[in-house]
């Protein structure tokens, strides 16, 4: 996936990574173009991108896009079937991947959500925005499982172990947390970076957290100290 910064117009290239052919381009978007999600799910001749609040369905020989409104913040689900899409007024909409009808809608955080999050079985969904807070919602249902406190800024990112037993957030206030997904209890936090926490990541394993910072370094922490 290629794309342009520029904040007027911007374009879109797919690239497919085996064979180095563009499968797509020309593309023009309006507004500015944020790095995405792309998939390749269980229809292989049908891979997906998102893009900001547009998400494009490649096909042979051309595309499709479907503009949702809100901001711009989302995640797929591991399934490949369901897209979290977070709101500018503190909702998130759950969509159905190959319809592109919600499911349900998730209401309850005040102002913009940045980071949304499934977990490893898709059965749970974590966010976490401006109001500082980390919500976990049954993806089914739709249901507020819990809304975990202390940040004191806004949580830009989230995301959780690979065995689903852990919640990590962190933002702008440098430190990071992590929640147990059964208690929904802060376990312990990592305090360390001297700026905003804008990515999180998991080692296979789970052993070990990659965090970025805009103190710009990257650092590894033991997950489980």
């Amino acid at each position: 996936l290629a794309y342009s910064d520029h904040w007027i117009v911007s374009q879109l290239a797919i690239w497919d990574v085996v064979s180095g052919r563009r499968i797509a381009s020309d593309a023009m978007l309006e507004g500015a173009a944020d790095p995405g999600q792309a998939s390749r799910d269980a229809d292989r001749d049908r891979p997906r991108v998102g893009l900001g609040a547009e998400w494009w369905r490649l096909a042979r020989g051309g595309s499709k896009a479907t503009r949702f409104d809100g901001g711009e913040h989302m995640a797929k689900s591991h399934d490949g079937t369901l897209l979290a899409h977070a709101q500018y007024r503190g909702a998130l909409v759950i969509l159905d991947l190959e319809t592109f009808e919600p499911r349900v809608e998730l209401v309850g955080h005040e102002g913009e959500v940045r980071a949304v999050a499934f977990s490893p079985d898709d059965r749970l969904l974590a966010s976490g925005g401006d109001d500082r807070t980390v919500r976990v919602w049954d993806v089914a249902t739709g249901r507020l499982l819990a809304t975990m406190t202390g940040h004191s800024q806004k949580i830009f990112t989230i995301a959780f172990s690979p065995d689903g037993s852990r919640i990590v957030s962190a933002g702008n206030d440098h430190v990071i947390r992590f929640w147990d997904t059964a208690s929904f209890g802060l376990v312990f936090a990592l305090p360390g970076h001297e700026s905003y926490v804008h990515s999180l990541a998991f080692s296979p394993d789970g052993h070990q957290l990659a965090s970025g910072s805009g103190d710009r370094t990257v650092r590894i922490w033991d997950s489980s100290p």
